[in-house]
């Protein structure tokens, strides 16, 4: 595993004192430290080609998700994501499925980045979206669609199992819930009057967020 932080202070002194004691803590879990290259790289260019979030390092297709939890429930989150691929070890292994996360932690939030990996010929938009000089072998390989659903499946029924335990998500509104999410509760009572307001007629992005089109 690999922990690259910034440590982001009014001064240097703060930001060196930050820095050591996050070392400190590194060294005391078994940690080593690494060039710091990988840091500098990510906030020289913290947007970085897509074409790795869909396409693996087997050329299998990949898939991620989010979910953002108070830093006081980390490590409930976890015991239920660790959890939840426990239960579904059998169909990991049945489809070749491989799992992966990315880990974030800013100020008062705990953010975890499952990837889901299956063995697959691209889709045409994933095509579309690799390199050009990996496209005609990609696009060359067999389909596994059985493998695909598990991965979308097991996905979707993750995403479930972390918003019982309080998840929330970016990019709300698509593949993420937020009428399921809110319904029943006074902010969703609010956010339908809101749009009543301002949309009376339903014509604005109809169904978005499951609001009323």
């Amino acid at each position: 595993n690999l922990l690259a932080y910034a440590v982001d202070t009014p001064d240097s002194a703060a930001a060196d004192r930050g820095a050591r004691r996050l070392a400190r803590i590194a060294r005391a879990g078994g940690g080593r430290r690494v060039s710091t290259a990988i840091a500098i790289g990510m906030r020289h260019a913290p947007f970085q080609p897509i074409h790795p979030l869909m396409v693996g390092p087997r050329d299998d297709s990949t898939v991620p998700s989010n979910a953002l939890f108070p830093l006081s429930r980390a490590a409930e989150a976890l015991r239920v994501l660790r959890g939840f691929w426990a239960e579904n070890a059998d169909v990991i292994a049945a489809h070749d499925l491989r799992v992966a996360h990315n880990f974030l932690v800013m100020r008062h939030v705990f953010g975890v980045e499952p990837l889901i990996y299956w063995p697959d010929r691209p889709s045409p938009y994933r095509l579309a979206n690799t390199r050009a000089a990996d496209r005609d072998r990609l696009a060359a390989s067999d389909p596994h669609p059985d493998a695909r659903d598990a991965a979308l499946d097991l996905r979707a029924r993750m995403v479930e199992r972390l918003r019982g335990t309080g998840s929330a998500h970016i990019q709300i509104g698509k593949f993420y819930p937020y009428r399921e999410a809110l319904a029943g509760t006074p902010t969703w009572d609010l956010l339908g009057q809101l749009k009543d307001v301002v949309d009376p007629d339903g014509v604005l992005n109809p169904g978005a967020l499951g609001l009323r089109g």
